[in-house]
């Protein structure tokens, strides 16, 4: 962050991802130490980013400043495949909704965008697994306007936009939901069409 803002002499926005990826299966069947090192490194990165962040973030002089997190539909629904991710994941919404207030006396918002399988080179080979099809992933187009939808509204500070897996939702609803600390409720999702199935 220091070369950044010495290049660009300030940092008006942080984008925030993190997966450790792994297949670490919870054991119930004997007594052992739980396996939490997806867990912790997946959140530890995010929270050292916001914390690295914060301190040049405050000292811009834009008139928004601001922390996006890359969260998951995983933090939403049993996620079998990778418990252990899908904990991270919720643990980030914690993140997202308890800093939203200290980072805001600070002049910085912090808000998450939580997509299902999004289809990207680094997804394409798990089409095989689980019968994913392409129907089932989303378009990147849709994750990028959701984080551009959460950059231009600057009165929004502790978001959470989750964007579903189109197969789980109906097919004549076309919609990502926001979450916010208080409540939830549907806004128009554009650009993506669920197929039926």
């Amino acid at each position: 962050m220091e070369y950044t803002q010495a290049e660009f002499g300030h940092i008006d926005y942080v984008f925030a991802n993190a997966a450790a990826p792994g297949f670490n299966q919870p054991r119930f069947d004997k007594l052992e130490e739980p396996d939490t090192s997806e867990t912790v490194n997946t959140l530890n990165s995010v929270l050292f980013t916001i914390h690295a962040a914060a301190p040049f973030l405050a000292k811009s002089p834009a008139n928004d400043r601001a922390i996006f997190i890359t969260g998951s539909d995983a933090a939403f629904q049993a996620f079998d495949v990778n418990p252990n991710y899908g904990i991270a994941k919720a643990a980030m919404n914690a993140v997202t909704f308890s800093y939203a207030d200290p980072l805001l006396q600070c002049g910085i918002r912090i808000n998450m965008v939580s997509p299902a399988w999004v289809l990207t080179g680094l997804t394409a080979p798990w089409r095989d697994i689980g019968g994913l099809v392409e129907s089932d992933f989303i378009p990147m187009k849709v994750v990028t306007d959701a984080f551009l939808r959460l950059i231009k509204d600057t009165s929004k500070s502790g978001i959470i936009t989750r964007i579903p897996q189109p197969r789980a939702i109906p097919f004549d609803i076309q919609a990502e939901t926001l979450i916010t600390g208080k409540w939830s409720y549907w806004a128009p999702l554009f650009g993506m069409a669920p197929s039926p199935s």
